[in-house]
Parts: structure tokens; C-alpha cells; sequence
């Protein structure tokens, strides 16, 4: 089915609380819900390694598309996003990040972010983004299939 989003970023407060809430009602007997959370609080490295494999970083621009944990949100609590941002920018890597609706100091405009990036990681798919033209100088990375849900 084509409106079905290809997996991205899960993120937010509950994914940890209900995952650990339901391990202990089940004591402990289904690994694959302390598994797939463990899974999933490594996608940030796994993206970056990913990126690290395939691109010298050392003179790019990495961007990062959405700071929320879900669309159409500005909470940050628990984000991939963020959680990515500082993986990069611990490494030394020139990182921007934009959202649509959480803002503070470090955040960009998507304008400036596409404009100043060499790669764009679409990591909240806010509406908005399918909506964005991009640099031909962009290497985009669309976590969520955002752009073409087929």
C-alpha cells in the first residue's frame, strides 16, 4: 500500500515507558520488546554510520530535516533527531537542523538548512517537506520514504 510510510524515526516519552510498562506485566518473557527498543535508540548511529560508509564527512554539511519527535509537532522529547544531531556534531561534523515547529538557538530555516547542506536527512516527515525543492547539489536521505511512498 502505498500510504503506508516506510519505517523512520519512532521516538517520544511513551515508545520507552510503554515498552518497559509491558516487560514487567509480562515478566521479562518477550526479549523482542527490550530488543526492538534497544533497536530502535540505535537508528541515529546506524544512520550515521551508514552516511560515514559512503561519504567523506570531512568537508560536507550534514542537515538534518525535522527536530520533533513526530509530524506535525514540535516535541522533542526523546527524538532520534536530536539524538542524531549530537552523534554528528560529537564527531566533529558540520550539522544543521530545522524544524517546522520547534524552535530554538540551534535550529535553522529549511531555507538556509537546503541551501547550506550537502546531505539533507529527512528525519520528521512534517507535511511541509514534501513540498520543499531541493538543491541539485543535495544528497537526500528520506528515513521515511516521504517523498516517494511507493
Amino acid at each position: 500500500n502505498s500510504r503506508i510510510p516506510r519505517a523512520g524515526f519512532a521516538g517520544g516519552p511513551c515508545l520507552i515507558k510503554d515498552t518497559v510498562q509491558l516487560s514487567y506485566f509480562f515478566k521479562n518473557k518477550y526479549p523482542l520488546l527490550r530488543d526492538s527498543r534497544i533497536i530502535n535508540e540505535n537508528l541515529p548511529q546506524v544512520v550515521y554510520e551508514k552516511i560515514k560508509k559512503n561519504f567523506i564527512l570531512k568537508n560536507k554539511v550534514v542537515g538534518i530535516l525535522g527536530a520533533a519527535f513526530k509530524p506535525e509537532n514540535d516535541d522533542i522529547r526523546d527524538s532520534l533527531s536530536i539524538k542524531l544531531y549530537k552523534i554528528l556534531k560529537s564527531k566533529n561534523i558540520q550539522t544543521l537542523i530545522s524544524d517546522e515547529y520547534y524552535k530554538n538557538k540551534s535550529i535553522v530555516t529549511k531555507e538556509y538548512l537546503i541551501k547550506n547542506s550537502d546531505i539533507v536527512i529527512i528525519a520528521t516527515p512534517h507535511k511541509i517537506y514534501k513540498n520543499v525543492k531541493f538543491s541539485k547539489k543535495n544528497i537526500i536521505f528520506d528515513l521515511w520514504g516521504h517523498l516517494n511512498p511507493n
